[in-house]
């Protein structure tokens, strides 16, 4: 959803996030795709989107540090 974003009171107002993969039909609709890097590693070449939009931004997030 949006609530984090209200929460700290971003400027942006039509954000919205969800963990929900099928969230839209396809996921060449998204906007940005987030994939968090303890996971990433661990993924086989096909779990990961097959398409991409050429408008489409992919994000590396990680909290661990790289030890």
């Amino acid at each position: 959803g949006n609530s984090a974003f209200i929460k700290n009171k971003c400027k942006h107002t039509n954000c919205f996030v969800t963990d929900d993969s099928e969230y839209f039909n396809e996921q060449t609709d998204f906007d940005a795709i987030a994939f968090n890097g303890r996971d990433v590693i661990h993924l086989w070449p096909f779990q990961f989107p097959a398409k991409r939009s050429p408008k489409q931004k992919y994000i590396f997030g990680a909290m661990e540090s790289p030890d």
